[in-house]
């Protein structure tokens, strides 16, 4: 901010233009001061232009000076290369830039009142060319169009006294001294609006106006949005100050309360005036002195888009005299003269101000092309000074440039208000194109001597021609990177400032930093402010400036109490639909929001016992801080950040935040050897969330240093989740437990491998680090950690539950010949029955011959060579392999019989108990199936009997007298041993006999007969009967009858009489087919009455009669058949006739016969 030279005499700015480097001030002493420009040095970027005094010009006659109100209005008009002065009520023409007197101008025109209104809709041209330009001048007795070029000329236009005027094409929107107008300026048109002062209800002359207006009228609220003011040097260099008054900033948007007698008014009297039919709504009556200008009826607030009026559209007809008949309004005096302001925001819309008076607010009234009143109103706490527009539709005023777009429109109105003992100065603004924007004001610096009882400076705000460009440097400073050095410590961390301590690398990488911070903060305006005998120039405020402002406020309200979250909270929220429109925008608004976040997360870890941690962990993750900026601020924390060979990078106002207000913060979570307050919980949870949302950017080319960000953000994770696993109970999680995501974590790839095993090793979480070297396929560390735990190492976490069974599913599925070999064996050692799977199974990977797995586990793993025969045997039905395995099972029975007595008396009871069983009773198979004896020799003799008894078909053989050589010592004790071996030998009498009296099984005695002694001490088939095989190859008829043969004298010497009886009549009764008549008749005893064998002999007589009716049948049907096939023959010698045979003659003979 610049302060102008100091003139000799006492004098006031009143007005000044800027065009390409020319600064053109007329004070109020009658002078133009012509400034010309010089650009800043070289070496500094930042340093803005300096401006020198070239010439001063006095554009009246000295005779006219102190006469006027000094320089009234400068209106340059760059295309036609001319400026037009009007000073003390003189308009004189001047040549562009030196302000020389125009060629072939006109003399000067006195008792101007007012020049301007150009064209806001003309065509741009470019720099250099050249081109007419009309302007509006105003007399007092009418108005003229001026057509300024290489000539100058004009035509009248009758509207008298004009003060103001604003210009879309052929349409004007004017102003006298008492009301507002739209004007045609083609088709000599116009409508009539509404009075400026809401009190006036006449319109009074030009001349009155000219004794009335005042040197500056009245001012008020206070500017977040414009509040970088930078000045146009001149000579001195001076600064200014942003204050406001908190009660004045107000909604912008919005009907004034006491103004509503003035908007009922409008209302009231567009109500009484009647329409005529056909008549358009536009009303243009005589424009005399004591008579109300009308407002076309029927407009209202909002009637019509603007978007629907077309600027080229004409205004409709002149009503008939009878509509234009008024009744005189009674002569109004106003006490105060109020200056007309008119704008045009955008190419269909003018802003038109109305009030009471320069103390009272203005308001703001909207209309288009057809006078029609739009959009809502705007609110001024005073009535203005000065008006214009910036940004929005309307480039002709806009403050654009590199910081900020001009899509957001706004109106600045400069204002003074009285204060208790002085003025109070500066710019009130606000939007116009948003309802309900916030109102807000901008104090300008004025001199100290200034009091209420003084004469009062001047204020003013205008629109430059051209845009000044200049730099802020505190965009720069903030948003360069910066380096954070972390020192991974347990005590404290320390944030290297001075850039002599930084590495050579670094420094390189910190002079490119501060040539990207020179290209930041450019700032362009077109809009001018100047109080008292300073000129400023006006920006928007950059956003950063302008959140960096607000949360440095909250920042000093806190010093000695609570962060008011709530206040950062709403700031952090305003962000939310902000968009970016620059580079600088955008890293601004990263900036930002990354110091809001890390404020809110300081403040979190200091005072959790007040914790909305849902709420900041969002906004954490929204503002995508360096997770290690975050991380810095926690202890149990430093060991998990990786910086790099090139260090933490943020941006240096983060920086600088880190070391100037947290240098001492940390959040401590390690007092407790076992985390159990809610409180820590509380912060673990927030953490955990945020570093998981980084974790999800895993991949995305915009983040800078992301090997070592996301091995920082891995290794924390991993930590926070280990600190709340401690409290889960020991077993496998669930897909909602923290269990969980840490198997999660660890099951993909981590970016901090090495950490991650420190981590797991010193938490004791052996199965977590088996996991995580799944995740690598380092297989032979994941077996040796299993190992590990089931060989009995602590592992707290647990989880590994059926590990035995997961090592051999894990082995199955891997390639690694040694690998399986080791482990396997191992396991085969540990659990044979699993162990041997490992190299059986069909689906492994490496398949092993089974002899050398035979020897491979009698060397390794005993135990398991049974359980292999076992599994070859029975399971791969391998049956060269059941001999070794027939003896296995021998060695174990015999040894447990011979070494254990107990065992001998266990056989003898079962086989006691079995023939105690009622009828009907199972198998003996059946019953010591279903009676196990929890030991290993009894498994192995049930499966004993099942390789004797010939389960596996008739091609299983095996050494049977070997067999019978080992257990002959103990053939009274292993009876079903030695039934499947006399049935081997071909001995079915004894087995048969055994079977009967030696177990009293008769079922399976039965089953002998039918199979012919094979398979019948096996498990039964599902879907088949108790006893059958899988593929038995049966007897033939004749042998099975010969072998019930057999079996029916041993049924008949059973010793208990009625089971005797019930067997052996069962049997018969079953099986008579295989018996025959005779036979039995004569085994029978005779003192059994017949009905014992009443079956038997009904069926053998149905047999018999049977037999004697199907042999009838059988010959019927044979000589049915014989009688076919002589029906057939003789049917085919018919077909075939006769045949007369040569030669032959007999006596029966005749000539008849010849030629037949």
């Amino acid at each position: 901010m610049y302060r102008c030279q100091k003139m000799k005499k006492k004098k006031t700015l009143l007005l000044h233009v800027l065009l390409d480097g020319n600064l053109y001030i007329g004070t109020s002493a009658a002078e133009v001061l012509h400034f010309v420009s010089l650009p800043g040095g070289d070496e500094d970027v930042s340093q803005d232009a300096q401006f020198i005094l070239a010439s001063r010009l006095e554009p009246t006659p000295a005779a006219s000076k102190g006469q006027g109100n000094g320089v009234q209005q400068i209106v340059v008009l760059p295309e036609a290369n001319k400026a037009l002065i009007l000073c003390n009520s003189t308009l004189t023409f001047h040549s562009l830039p030196e302000l020389s007197p125009a060629q072939g101008a006109p003399r000067p025109v006195i008792n101007c009142l007012w020049v301007g209104g150009v064209d806001l809709d003309g065509d741009r041209i470019a720099p250099g060319e050249r081109a007419e330009a009309d302007v509006m001048m105003a007399l007092r007795s009418k108005m003229r169009l001026l057509t300024v070029g290489e000539r100058i000329s004009h035509r009248p236009l009758d509207y008298p006294g004009c003060l103001a005027a604003a210009r879309r094409s052929r349409f004007a929107c004017v102003a006298d001294s008492r009301s507002y107008a739209l004007v045609d300026l083609e088709n000599q048109q116009k409508i009539p609006l509404f009075p400026i002062s809401s009190l006036d209800d006449t319109a009074i002359s030009a001349a009155d106006r000219q004794t009335q207006i005042p040197l500056s009228p009245e001012p008020t609220p206070k500017q977040q949005s414009y509040g970088s003011l930078v000045s146009a040097q001149l000579r001195s260099p001076s600064s200014g100050r942003q204050s406001g008054d908190p009660q004045n900033v107000d909604r912008g948007h919005g009907r004034n309360r006491s103004l509503g007698a003035f908007v009922s008014g409008i209302t009231n009297r567009q109500s009484d005036r009647p329409r005529s039919q056909g008549d358009s709504g536009l009303h243009t009556p005589e424009t005399k002195s004591g008579t109300v200008s009308p407002v076309r009826p029927g407009s209202s607030i909002g009637a019509h888009d603007p978007r629907d009026v077309s600027p080229n559209r004409p205004l409709p007809p002149l009503p008939d005299e009878a509509s234009q008949e008024r009744t005189p309004s009674k002569s109004y005096e106003p006490k105060e003269f109020l200056q007309p302001h008119i704008l045009s925001p955008i190419s269909t819309e003018f802003l038109l101000l109305t009030g009471t008076s320069h103390k009272d607010p203005g308001v703001g009234i909207f209309v288009n092309l057809e006078g029609d009143v739009v959009r809502g109103t705007l609110e001024f706490s005073q009535f203005p000074v000065k008006l214009v527009s910036d940004g929005g539709q309307s480039m002709e005023s806009s403050s654009q440039g590199a910081l900020d777009s001009d899509s957001d429109g706004f109106v600045l109105a400069a204002i003074e208000r009285e204060k208790s003992d002085s003025y109070e100065r500066g710019l009130e603004i606000q939007r116009w194109d948003a309802s309900g924007a916030p109102r807000t004001f901008l104090e300008l610096p004025t001199r100290a001597s200034s009091s209420a009882g003084s004469r009062q400076p001047t204020i003013g705000v205008t629109t430059a021609k051209t845009t000044g460009e200049f730099q802020l440097s505190e965009i720069g400073k903030a948003l360069r990177s910066k380096r954070l050095r972390l020192r991974n410590s347990s005590e404290e961390f320390t944030i290297i400032k001075d850039q002599g301590e930084v590495a050579e690398k670094d420094q390189a990488r910190s002079t490119q930093e501060d040539e990207f911070a020179s290209r930041l903060g450019q700032a362009q305006t077109k809009i001018l402010t100047w109080c008292d005998d300073n000129i400023f120039w006006t920006v928007r405020n950059p956003i950063l400036l302008q959140i960096d402002s607000a949360v440095q406020r909250v920042l000093d309200d806190c010093k000695d109490s609570r962060l008011d979250q709530e206040r950062m909270i709403r700031i952090m929220k305003s962000l939310r639909d902000h968009d970016a429109r620059s580079e600088t925008e955008f890293l601004s608004l990263e900036y930002v929001r990354q110091k809001i976040s890390i404020i809110l997360f300081a403040d979190l870890a200091v005072n959790r016992d007040d914790v909305n941690a849902q709420l900041n962990e969002r906004l954490l993750m929204e503002a995508g801080a360096d997770p290690r900026l975050v991380l810095s601020m926690i202890p149990f924390l430093y060991k998990d950040t990786f910086e790099g060979p090139s260090g933490v990078w943020a941006h240096a106002g983060l920086v600088d935040l880190m070391h100037d207000q947290f240098s001492g913060t940390a959040i401590s979570l390690e007092p407790d050897e076992v985390l159990t307050r809610p409180e820590d919980f509380d912060i673990l949870g927030l953490v955990k969330r945020y570093l998981t949302a980084w974790r999800q950017k895993k991949g995305f080319g915009s983040i800078p240093d992301e090997t070592h960000v996301f091995a920082t953000v891995d290794a924390a994770l991993l930590h926070v989740l280990l600190l709340q696993d401690q409290q889960s109970h020991l077993g496998p999680g669930s897909s909602s437990t923290i269990r969980a995501e840490l198997y999660a974590i660890v099951d993909n790839p981590v970016n901090c491998f090495e950490r991650a095993i420190e981590l797991l090793e010193e938490y004791r979480r052996l199965y977590v680090l088996s996991r995580l070297y799944q995740s690598r396929r380092m297989v032979r560390k994941v077996l040796s950690t299993w190992r590990r735990i089931l060989e009995g190492a602590p592992d707290d976490g647990g989880g590994f539950t059926d590990g035995e069974n997961e090592v051999r599913r894990y082995l199955i599925n891997r390639s690694d010949r040694s690998l399986v070999e080791e482990f396997g064996t191992w396991l085969a050692r540990r659990n044979p029955q699993l162990g041997v799977q490992i190299f059986s199974d069909d689906n492994a990977k490496v398949k092993f011959p089974p002899d050398y797995v035979v020897n491979l586990l009698r060397q390794t793993a005993p135990d398991a060579v049974k359980v292999y025969l076992e599994h070859l045997v029975f399971g791969k039905k391998r049956l060269q392999y059941a001999d070794n395995l027939i003896s296995y099972y021998l060695d174990s029975v015999l040894s447990t019989l011979s070494s254990n007595p107990d065992s001998l008396s266990l056989l003898s009871s079962s086989y006691k108990d079995y023939r105690s069983l009622p009828a009907p009773k199972p198998t003996y198979r059946e019953f010591i199936t279903s009676h196990p004896i929890p030991e290993s020799w009894w498994h192995d003799r049930l499966r004993l009997l099942e390789l004797l008894g010939g389960s596996h078909g008739t091609g299983f053989t095996y050494d049977v007298p070997a067999v019978l050589s080992r257990i002959q010592p103990y053939e009274q004790a292993l009876v079903p041993e030695s039934i499947i071996l006399e049935g081997q030998q071909g001995h079915h009498a004894q087995a048969l006999r055994l079977l009967t009296h030696g177990l009293g099984d008769y079922h399976t005695a039965i089953n002998y007969c039918l199979l012919g002694g094979a398979s019948i001490f096996h498990p039964a088939t599902p879907g088949s009967g108790s006893g059958s095989t899988s593929s038995p190859t049966l007897p033939t008829h004749e042998e099975q009858a010969s072998l019930f043969s057999t079996l029916l004298p041993n049924f008949l010497s059973i010793p208990h009489a009625p089971d005797r009886l019930a067997h052996s009549s069962d049997l018969l009764s079953r099986f008579g087919p295989w018996f025959d008549l005779q036979t039995v008749l004569e085994l029978i005893p005779d003192e059994w009455a017949v009905e014992a064998v009443a079956t038997f002999l009904a069926s053998a007589m149905r047999r018999d009669v049977a037999e004697r009716r199907q042999s009838g049948v059988v010959k019927a049907l044979a000589g049915a058949e014989n009688l076919r096939v002589h029906v057939g023959l003789v049917e085919k010698i018919e077909g075939l006739g006769p045949t007369v045979v040569q030669g032959l003659e007999t006596p029966e003979s005749g000539s008849g016969w010849a030629g037949g």
